[in-house]
């Protein structure tokens, strides 16, 4: 079976409108190293970064949520067309990359440009050998009212003029004057995952749209202390209670009537029940002497480390809660061993693995506790281990809007 931290739908595409594109490439169009390898600095017009830019190291990790944001000055590829001005945000992409795929293992540059009618009217700096590009780059364009936004992944050798599409996926001109703040389904995505998106915003003269919660609220009753709630938990992360399938019960009937922004879904943790929080035994002792709940759910951050291994008897160095769960291993501890060499490599701490994590693939394959383990202690060379934990808000109120992108 296969999991996911949130299901999001492929891209609305309405009949009749002109498709707008924003392409995804490696390298550039003149052949030329990008400015992020090459050490020239970027153009001084049209556009501005809203995060960080990306070290693409040999070891760095994928992070496949959102970044702090800081500004910085835009640049477009070319004279926007009349008509009313747009401000987008292109975020990042999720999932761009098969579980096959390891730093130095495909053609390193990518970036991400806008298109209205094949005419390009912004591109992205170029950011190298990371397994989910986030630009978090912001620009302003002018684009016809009856225009779509398209948008394309693309991979290409700086060396080379030929490019590779990575995927495509569009906005329609009535998703455009409304706003958007959300992710796109990228389609011909050959090299990607099962669910590759775009991550993207985009506004006119308002704010942008409220993007889906990274944190929402719960209330829960029934009849009576026999009456089953329909969610089945796994409390070894010891501050957190792991949502691991929803049945039938109070929460299947919330679900039913709720905005699918606002459902509990697998993989969710449960972080405060009727005010206790910060103790996952007493949230679940909570759970089961009560007839009404008021929960907070917070959605999974997930995070993809790249390990390698030289021989099967190198230790890992990590030990997991026991008993061994069905959904996963959660690290208890983090000793000597080739899960240290990784973090060792990483400096945002964010991207290192870390205790109460909770291991759910292993060289992108998945299985119950006993399967994970006997995965990481024989896999040698290099390959991936995706591990889910409690998403964290930033230190920053006024960036809470920016701190889960799914």
């Amino acid at each position: 079976s296969s999991w996911r931290l949130q299901d999001i739908g492929p891209a609305v595409v309405r009949a009749g409108t002109a498709p707008a594109a924003f392409a995804v490439t490696m390298g550039n169009a003149e052949n030329k190293a990008c400015d992020c390898c090459s050490g020239e600095p970027p153009p001084a017009a049209g556009g501005h970064d809203i995060m960080p830019a990306q070290t693409g190291s040999e070891f760095e990790p994928g992070l496949r949520i959102d970044e702090p944001i800081k500004a910085v000055e835009p640049h477009s590829a070319v004279d926007p067309p009349p008509g009313p001005r747009l401000t987008v945000a292109i975020v990042g992409t999720r999932g761009l990359r098969n579980v096959f795929w390891y730093p130095g293992s495909s053609t390193p540059d990518c970036y991400c440009s806008i298109k209205v009618a094949g005419n390009e009217l912004y591109r992205t700096k170029s950011i190298t050998d990371v397994m989910d590009p986030m630009w978090g780059e912001e620009c302003e364009i002018r684009a016809p009212s009856d225009s779509s936004l398209e948008f394309a992944v693309c991979v290409g050798d700086a060396s080379s003029s030929e490019v590779e599409i990575l995927g495509r996926c569009e906005l329609s001109a009535e998703q455009v004057l409304e706003g958007f703040n959300g992710a796109l389904r990228l389609f011909e995505a050959n090299m990607a995952s099962d669910n590759p998106i775009l991550r993207l915003k985009v506004k006119g003269d308002k704010d942008y749209p409220p993007g889906p919660p990274s944190e929402f609220q719960v209330t829960l009753e029934r009849t009576s202390l026999e009456k089953p709630w329909g969610m089945d938990v796994n409390y070894q992360e010891t501050h957190a209670l792991y949502v691991i399938r929803v049945l039938p019960g109070p929460l299947q009937e919330y679900n039913a009537q709720a905005n699918e922004d606002a459902q509990i879904r697998r993989s969710d943790f449960v972080v405060c029940v009727n005010d206790v929080k910060g103790n996952a035994s007493l949230l679940k002792n909570e759970i089961a002497g009560a007839t009404k709940l008021d929960l907070v759910i917070r959605r999974s951050q997930e995070v993809v480390m790249f390990l390698e291994r030289g021989e099967a008897h190198q230790p890992h160095g990590l030990s997991f809660a026991k008993p061994l769960s069905e959904h996963g291993l959660v690290v208890q501890s983090i000793d000597d061993g080739v899960v240290t060499e990784a973090n060792n490599r990483v400096n945002n701490a964010n991207l290192k693995i870390r205790v109460g994590d909770r291991v759910v693939a292993v060289a992108g394959e998945q299985g119950n506790a006993a399967t994970l383990m006997q995965r990481l202690e024989t896999r040698v060379g290099k390959f991936q281990v995706t591990v889910l934990r409690v998403a964290e808000p930033p230190q920053d109120p006024r960036d809470k809007h920016k701190w889960y992108w799914d």
